[in-house]
């Protein structure tokens, strides 16, 4: 069920994972909501390994029906990624390969969020800015949210262009798509 192998993970860690995935299991939706959300703590501050909560928030994102615990998956990721952004920016490297290896596995979750419902597509583009140029192959789906009805919507795809490509057209989902004809194969 879970996406990780249990067996290289020491007995102590194994508790406290087998306990975080019973509250993400929990039939009510705001504790599984506020557990995705509370993974998303500072990279080295947390006692479970990056890259096993980061599979855990995909995990709720993918696969919750609660929309909220998704939101919130979708926020923890957001959460997340802004940290690591911040932290490579004070010259950490160590957090400039952890954030490659994960990236692959981020980012198709993301973009497949940005369909959902409520609040998720909202954070979804935002953390899809956060991961910046890595997430090039976001641009189509970003550009469609620009024809959205959700001004807010708009917003956050708009930011999360300029975050990823580095060019500021605005919302103009025509501007847009003309930019992205011309240049996705130098980008990509």
């Amino acid at each position: 069920m879970w996406p990780f192998r249990k067996n290289k993970i020491d007995n102590n860690l194994k508790v406290i994972i087998e306990e975080i995935q019973k509250q993400l299991n929990d039939a009510d939706g705001n504790i599984r909501a506020e557990t995705v959300y509370s993974l998303a703590i500072p990279p080295r501050s947390h006692v479970v390994p990056s890259e096993i909560r980061v599979k855990m928030m995909i995990f709720v994102l993918r696969n919750d029906d609660y929309v909220i615990a998704r939101s919130d998956a979708a926020k923890a990721i957001l959460r997340w990624a802004s940290e690591l952004r911040q932290l490579s920016a004070f010259g950490d490297s160590s957090l400039l390969l952890l954030h490659d290896k994960e990236v692959t596995i981020i980012v198709p979750a993301l973009i497949e969020s940005l369909s959902d419902a409520g609040t998720v597509p909202s954070y979804a583009a935002e953390a899809l800015g956060q991961v910046g140029s890595k997430a090039v192959s976001a641009v189509p789906a970003l550009i469609h949210l620009l024809d959205s009805k959700d001004i807010i919507l708009q917003l956050d795809a708009s930011k999360a262009l300029k975050m990823i490509t580095g060019e500021d057209l605005g919302q103009d989902s025509f501007k847009w798509q003309d930019w992205w004809d011309k240049n996705k194969s130098s980008v990509s």
